[in-house]
């Protein structure tokens, strides 16, 4: 097995806090037996904290739920989400996204979470502002058989793209 072409360090969030006066990180080549397949290395110019791994942004912490979701462990996608919150984080389209795909993806565990997560993109104005939230309730309320819900989800739609058609 080959060494990975890239690695990254996480970045904390007072990292990310202020513009650094130099690049925030650079390219190192990897040592390879073989000049033509040069690998590089993405490290950081500050030190890491290790404890701060999910603390860098909100696609890291999107990244982690969305490991817990496919995996079918929605209870800690949730847990996950809360922390997310707490730590000042706020979730973007992107988390919700992930978030009702996980629930649309297994019903059972999905049925009590899903309309929750609803509520809260309906909170932020992402169910009716943002196209792919507003297609992932429709796809989530389709696949818990609620087509009530789903056309509901539909009808409150701003902004309507062939893929909220499709799935309605």
């Amino acid at each position: 097995m080959s060494n990975p072409a890239f690695t990254a360090a996480p970045i904390t969030i007072q990292q990310l806090s202020s513009p650094p006066s130099a690049p925030p990180f650079r390219l190192s080549p990897i040592n390879t037996s073989s000049p033509d397949r040069r690998q590089f290395s993405l490290k950081t110019s500050q030190s890491n904290n290790s404890n701060s791994l999910l603390e860098a942004s909100t696609a890291s912490w999107t990244s982690s739920i969305a490991h817990h979701c496919k995996s079918g462990r929605l209870s800690k996608a949730v847990l996950q989400f809360s922390s997310m919150r707490t730590s000042g984080v706020e979730p973007n389209h992107v988390t919700f996204v992930t978030l009702l795909s996980g629930c649309a993806d297994f019903p059972s565990q999905g049925l009590s979470l899903g309309p929750s997560v609803h509520g809260y993109a309906r909170k932020m104005g992402l169910d009716v502002d943002n196209v792919m939230v507003g297609t992932a309730l429709i796809v989530m309320y389709s696949k818990f058989g609620e087509m009530g819900l789903a056309r509901l989800s539909f009808d409150h739609m701003g902004i309507k793209n062939k893929e909220a058609y499709e799935c309605y």
